[in-house]
């Protein structure tokens, strides 16, 4: 019987040696955590001991793609139904997906018949911190402050500062499709980006600003948790409030 995958599939993934996975099936304390189907583990090789089909049909996916690995840490990607991305970091694997969620954006915006893009800047809770003074002596904001910065350099890092097109007609369903296929439906910014593309009186020039980091903080971290359950030594210490507020700001032109 083929395995049916999970109807909905895991934020975070964590592959365990069999020996390891084995020893965590036998412990009590631990069945919680195999139950786990938000962040699931998965046995490299050898049977499957709690939710075997679900497990089962996820380590198929893993294989398939070539992911199945030993202490292999994987995140779901908010962009596809099905995709993963191999994490060593919460800040790589959060610049990752900022960087995807700026270039679906960019997508949308073609469609729209931008004819150019300038990103000015990605500003964050560091940018508050030093405005409001909060930082300076407050441990709690000093960590909030360098985990801020630290996300936002590798995230601005990995985005191209200026794009040019050769401009069209604005197509807002395809543009509506596109987010959809995406998952990107539920993000304010665009939606209303695209309403104002539609005629009669059509914007022309748009500065837009939008949380890059929306729909992935959920399931980094949930990756942070798995990942310090298990025992994996990966560096995924930061402190989740610095990503409630870390937005990337352009400027379109049609």
């Amino acid at each position: 019987m083929t395995d049916k995958l999970p109807q909905i599939m895991p934020r975070t993934i964590v592959v365990l040696d069999e020996k390891t996975y084995k020893v965590m099936a036998s412990e009590p304390s631990k069945i919680e955590l195999l139950e786990n189907q938000d962040a699931m583990v998965v046995p490299y090789t050898g049977s499957i001991k709690v939710n075997a089909e679900s497990v089962g049909a996820i380590r198929n996916v893993l294989l398939s793609s070539g992911q199945l690995a030993p202490e292999n840490l994987l995140i779901k990607n908010p962009f596809t139904t099905t995709g993963y991305v191999q994490a060593t970091s919460a800040q790589d694997a959060l610049a990752t997906f900022a960087a995807d969620k700026y270039h679906h954006f960019a997508n949308v915006i073609r469609l729209l018949g931008a004819r150019e893009v300038h990103l000015e800047e990605a500003k964050g809770v560091d940018q508050t911190l030093e405005v409001q003074g909060k930082a300076k002596g407050n441990k709690v904001a000093t960590a909030e402050l360098d985990a801020s910065i630290g996300i936002r350099k590798k995230i601005t890092a990995r985005l191209q500062a200026e794009m040019a097109f050769p401009g069209a007609d604005a197509a807002p369903e395809e543009a509506l499709a596109y987010m959809q296929k995406h998952l990107l439906s539920g993000d304010p910014q665009m939606e209303a980006l695209v309403e104002m593309r539609r005629p009669p009186n059509q914007i022309q020039k748009y500065k837009l600003s939008f949380n890059c980091l929306r729909e992935s903080a959920t399931n980094v971290k949930a990756a942070a948790s798995v990942a310090a359950l298990v025992g994996l030594g990966l560096n995924f210490n930061f402190d989740t409030h610095a990503l409630n507020d870390i937005e990337i700001v352009t400027e379109i032109t049609f």
